[in-house]
């Protein structure tokens, strides 16, 4: 393929533009539209530069019968195209100036889809937002089977819906039993499952993309479909007719507001323009788009959700952190443990590319937790997020050892192992002796302060937290703990690990708990006052539920074990700084070997890894009675126990502030968010304080 600066095409020149795209003549009267990377190599974003250099293309071409395809690629390594440009979302001013923005970008790709030539979207990377509305307005789509290739429409990510053309397109392209639940949860799906849905077209390996290109264009003269996608007489029956469309308009809302308890208006919103639109023509089914994106723009779930977006990105440049920008990344890990979170922490680390020893003493764990790795690679093989040859490449990039040796080589080694300060202070001098003096030295820790276990450090300086949250996968916070005599340096390369894991990470220093569970302490706290005064168990779980976090507190207790809970309140607690040891209901639970979900009960009962009903179990309830603790027979306000527990947490947010153990009020938000599930609608704990009158929320 050439790559000129310029070329003509009938008798218009088309002039690549620095940094935006570059239009090509690859032969045959086919030309590539190739989306270049920004200077500083980002992805394409659909800016109003990239908006006004599209539509300069297809007017220059639009006439022009020579032109017998028009192929859109991209030349960034992992992404097609990043969507629209959120920073101008940011400062639209008003309802008309958004309007006009909408429609506008709506105009672009309508042209696109009416143009005179077969279009293709050759699509590598992630293609989201904006990015799949330009690729559903091609006629043809093309991906790789890449695990970097992702297509979806997060808007509902941020409190909006598709309004490009995704809202309408979409549905009518996969139906609306397949569109409705990707765009209502802002699902991305890899180009396998695209390919199921009939969302793109084919899947070939990215050499081979520009050649499928060609060949749908080649058909699409032709009349020939690419591709012929079958709908089964259910579907036909579910979506093609009046009753059929209405039933599961009532089904498929049912479920958004079940999903968002009502706090996002989006995903109705989206389900709205969906089930209406593809009864309409295309302007109509647009104009629906117009008419609810507007005012969901002014919605302060959009503005709290735009709010997270632009402090995690902000998260994500690691220039923020100083020296970060250029911090080396490790090429040779270790990791010490091979219990749950160990074992969870080479899966992410192999899984984006390191080279990660697993040492643990015991044999039993070290095979335990190989056969996890391993099950889990082949899980994802199966579900098509990995091609058989890069899940046998994962599992070959970990070995195991059941001694800290051989560690010469070695860049990073992060200690996971029980929480016990004598066994994690013998296991730092051993890895203080066996790796390089260049080598950074980390530990999981999620309970004792990071200046005890420096320690046994011979050089402290290189000695940081990384405090993973369980399962390590799964969960997007990372906490980075600066020890008192930890260097910048450290942070930095800790910072720029925690990027390419793709964390969202947050500085702490440190101190009893660090953030997240410093905050959960008091709040713990609470829920057992509440319980003493009187409040049913369940009835404060489903206040926090109702108010939006993912779980109630005795809930949550029981899922990470009441054990735990007592084990990491007494290494914060016994300072006598903080308010943090467990509740007595609690210790009394584990005196009675009642942890949790792990041994069938705790405050709940629970069978084969689902909790059996919303009654507290026997032993708790017995135990209450014993603690004289009896329901008071009143009626309690859900939206006070809510703003009751908040406030405990606000309370030692602000502490935490006021001792500078965070950067700013917006790392609590961060991790509140990310680390205990704060609802992301309201912005973050101290955000949704700065935002409310209640006195009982500014306690």
């Amino acid at each position: 393929m050439t790559t000129p600066t310029s070329i003509r095409t009938g008798s218009a020149p088309i002039l690549a533009k620095d940094h935006v795209l570059r239009l090509e003549d690859i032969g045959d009267g086919h030309l590539a539209v190739t989306l270049l990377s920004t200077e500083d190599g980002g992805p394409f974003v659909l800016g109003r530069d990239a908006m006004d250099m599209i539509a300069q293309v297809l007017d220059h071409i639009g006439g022009d019968r020579d032109v017998r395809g028009l192929l859109f690629c991209s030349e960034h390594p992992s992404v097609f195209c990043a969507g629209a440009d959120v920073d101008a979302m940011a400062k639209v001013k008003n309802a008309n100036e958004a309007r006009e923005a909408v429609r506008e970008g709506q105009e672009l790709f309508e042209q696109l889809a009416h143009f005179p030539a077969p279009t293709v979207a050759l699509i590598h990377g992630a293609c989201i937002g904006g990015g799949l509305e330009l690729a559903l307005a091609c006629q043809a789509r093309a991906a790789t089977p890449d695990p970097k290739t992702k297509l979806g429409l997060p808007e509902i990510k941020l409190g909006i819906i598709p309004a490009w053309g995704g809202s309408s397109r979409l549905p009518r392209l996969i139906g609306l039993s397949a569109a409705v639940p990707l765009i209502t949860a802002g699902k991305l799906v890899n180009a396998k499952t695209a390919l199921r849905l009939g969302m793109v077209d084919g899947v070939v390996p990215r050499e081979l993309l520009v050649r499928e290109g060609l060949e749908f264009a080649r058909k699409l003269r032709k009349g020939e479909p690419v591709r012929r996608l079958r709908r089964g007489i259910g579907q036909k029956l579910l979506e093609g007719t009046p009753p059929g469309r209405a039933l599961f308009t009532s089904t498929a809302r049912r479920a958004v507001r079940k999903a968002t308890k009502g706090h996002y208006p989006a995903p109705e919103a989206a389900l709205d323009v969906m089930t209406r639109g593809i009864t309409q023509r295309m302007p109509e089914s647009l104009e629906l788009e117009r008419d609810a994106v507007v005012p969901l723009l002014e919605t302060a779930a959009h503005q709290n959700l735009l709010r997270i977006f632009h402090m995690t990105r902000d998260s994500r440049r690691p220039e923020v952190y100083g020296s970060g920008k250029n911090a080396p990344l490790p090429s040779e890990t270790c990791v010490i443990g091979g219990g749950v979170m160990g074992a969870g922490i080479v899966a992410l680390l192999i899984g984006k590319g390191f080279n990660v020893r697993l040492v643990d003493p015991d044999e039993g764990a070290l095979s335990r937790a190989w056969k996890g790795v391993k099950k889990e690679i082949e899980r994802r093989v199966r579900r098509g997020d990995l091609n058989p040859a890069e899940g046998k490449m994962r599992l070959a990039r970990l070995s195991v050892s059941t001694a800290v040796n051989g560690l010469r080589r070695t860049d990073l080694v992060i200690e996971a192992a029980p929480e016990r300060l004598d066994l994690k202070h013998v296991i730092l001098k051993q890895v203080s002796a066996a790796v390089p003096e260049s080598a950074i030295i980390a530990t999981n820790t999620s309970s004792f302060p990071i200046g005890d276990l420096a320690l046994a450090v011979s050089d402290p300086s290189r000695f940081i937290g990384l405090h993973f949250f369980n399962p390590p996968g799964r969960m997007p916070l990372l906490e980075v703990i600066r020890g008192e005599h930890t260097s910048d340096s450290a942070v930095a390369r800790g910072l720029r690990l925690a990027l390419a894991l793709g964390k969202t990470p947050i500085v702490v220093c440190d101190g009893p708990g660090f953030l997240v569970n410093r905050l959960l302490g008091p709040y713990f706290v609470e829920a057992g006052r509440l319980a003493e005064e009187g409040v049913p168990i369940p009835l404060v779980d489903e206040a926090v539920w109702r108010f939006g976090m993912p779980m109630g507190p005795f809930r949550l207790m029981d899922e990470v074990g009441l054990d735990i809970i007592v084990d990491a309140s007494s290494h914060v607690g016994d300072r006598g700084e903080y308010e943090h040891k467990a509740p007595p209901l609690v210790e009394r639970l584990v005196e009675q070997k009642k942890l949790g979900k792990k041994t069938g009960e705790g405050f709940f009962r629970y069978a084969k890894g689902r909790r059996r009903g919303k009654k507290t179990g026997p032993t708790c309830a017995r135990l209450l009675k014993e603690l004289g603790t009896q329901s008071s027979g009143t009626d309690h306000d859900l939206q006070s126990i809510a703003n009751r527990l908040m406030g405990r947490m606000v309370a030692e947010a602000r502490r935490i502030i006021g001792e500078d153990l965070v950067l700013s009020g917006e790392d609590v938000d961060i991790g509140t968010i990310f680390g205990i599930g704060f609802p992301p609608f309201r912005g973050g704990l101290l955000q949704w304080a700065e935002t409310t009158a209640h006195p009982e929320r500014r306690s």
